[in-house]
């Protein structure tokens, strides 16, 4: 059964890429604006599309280049991404972004990982909010034609909930004194992938932390608009939390 399988997503794989020229073109396009914003990094220059288990990898960035991983990308509604070995590994909301649509944004978020690797462990919610809020600036700014939804991983839905409670987000961490604790149980509520958040409703997307930090640095990039990605890259989290002076 296990070939069987594999034999349909083979099947699948075929139909839906047949012509793969469209997501090439797009992912060429993100990587001139990786070209203008640094102009040292070596881009890489190779696309590999491969096929492996749905319980397994999907978009990686290697020396060899981009490895996409189609079986990723069949569409959320695939009837493989629902049975129990898949959501296992990649439960109902992070199989909802298995759509084709999200090639080209995994592809420059690795970039984007690339550039500037994660560090901040130790670092209170409020800094590791920033600096995951910088990072989706400059996702952004990468791939400005892209939906502002979809390089967080939320629906259309979500996103105008949020940014209709933008306030009310705010004051959670507020009123609750969560802004500077450095409890990494507490923090990974905020700023890891999940299906909710607790507090906000069984409607509110999880990575809520994310997405107030991606609000906290567009405001300070708005009081500094003379800041190129590459210095708003550099500034830290404090400095940016202080003269955002972030209130919704």
């Amino acid at each position: 059964s296990f070939v069987k399988s594999y034999r349909s997503v083979y099947d699948s794989v075929e139909k839906k890429f047949s012509n793969f020229s469209t997501y090439e073109k797009e992912i060429k396009l993100a990587l001139q604006y990786v070209k203008y914003y640094f102009p040292t990094y070596n881009t890489p220059n190779k696309i590999i599309t491969y096929i492996g288990p749905a319980d397994g990898y999907g978009d990686i960035l290697s020396a060899e280049g981009f490895l996409i991983g189609l079986h990723h990308h069949l569409g959320k509604d695939y009837p493989l991404y629902k049975t129990a070995m898949v959501q296992q590994f990649y439960p109902e909301y992070i199989s909802r972004r298995f759509e084709p649509g999200y090639i080209t944004i995994n592809c420059i978020k690795n970039i984007v990982n690339d550039l500037y690797p994660e560090k901040n462990d130790d670092k209170s919610l409020i800094n590791q909010m920033i600096e995951k809020g910088k990072r989706l600036y400059l996702l952004q700014k990468l791939l400005p034609a892209v939906d502002e939804n979809m390089l967080i991983g939320y629906t259309n839905e979500q996103f105008k909930d949020c940014n209709k409670h933008e306030a009310s987000i705010w004051d959670l961490f507020v009123k609750n004194n969560l802004l500077q604790t450095t409890d990494k149980s507490i923090i990974k509520n905020y700023v890891e992938e999940g299906p909710k958040t607790q507090e906000l409703g069984d409607n509110a997307p999880g990575n809520i932390g994310s997405y107030t930090g991606w609000q906290i640095v567009k405001k300070y990039q708005q009081k500094n608009n003379n800041l190129t990605p590459l210095q708003l890259m550099a500034t830290d989290a404090e400095t940016i939390f202080q003269e955002a002076k972030y209130k919704p």
